[in-house]
């Protein structure tokens, strides 16, 4: 069995490495979408974990089908998103041409540190979804003490060995100010409609 934190790290070199066979400028469209996803993620599932009941008991053991079923749909709303992020400009012929490969190697490094980033918000969104859930009022607190869904397949690191890396994880870091969100998004944007024009 390997570890979260290694598994994470691994995924993280994955992309790094997969970022520069891509362009800087996919990576950075890819990034855009990745940061979409968390918006979303912060802003609707406080409604649709209402709307599933998540909210009618305290979190705990006992609520651990609601709970499954709230990563379920967080995670699949993260990775439909991070799938359109990445496929969108190949299905695009227009953009596609916009961003053809240049191989030299300052863009190689751009892509580099790009694909890492994305990584890291590709995986470890999935990880705080799995370490954190989100109260009514969109605080996202850490569900220390109940085992993650789907064990025994996937199992919270013992004795607290990735405490620090999850408090750096995307969902923690950036839903800890609500204005953070929304003004990384519009960065984002901002920069992405640059790199197009």
């Amino acid at each position: 069995m390997i570890m979260l934190g290694t598994a994470f790290w691994i995924m993280v070199v994955f992309f790094a490495i997969i970022g520069t066979q891509r362009t800087w400028t996919r990576e950075i469209i890819a990034t855009a979408g990745l940061v979409l996803s968390l918006f979303i993620i912060y802003w609707f599932i406080p409604i649709i974990n209402g709307f599933i009941g998540f909210y009618n008991q305290p979190f705990g053991v006992e609520m651990e089908d609601i709970w499954t079923f709230s990563v379920i749909i967080m995670g699949s709303i993260h990775l439909f998103i991070a799938f359109a992020a990445y496929a969108g400009p190949a299905l695009s012929g227009a953009m596609g041409a916009r961003l053809k490969v240049r191989d030299n190697i300052q863009d190689k490094f751009m892509a580099l540190l790009a694909g890492g980033l994305n990584g890291y918000l590709i995986v470890g969104t999935l990880w705080g979804i799995l370490n954190y859930y989100s109260t009514q009022d969109k605080q996202w607190l850490a569900t220390t003490g109940v085992p993650y869904p789907f064990a025994p397949y996937i199992v919270r690191p013992p004795d607290n060995t990735w405490d620090i890396l999850m408090e750096w994880l995307p969902i923690p870091l950036l839903v800890s100010n609500e204005y953070i969100l929304p003004v990384l998004v519009a960065l984002v944007l901002l920069f992405v409609l640059i790199v197009l024009i």
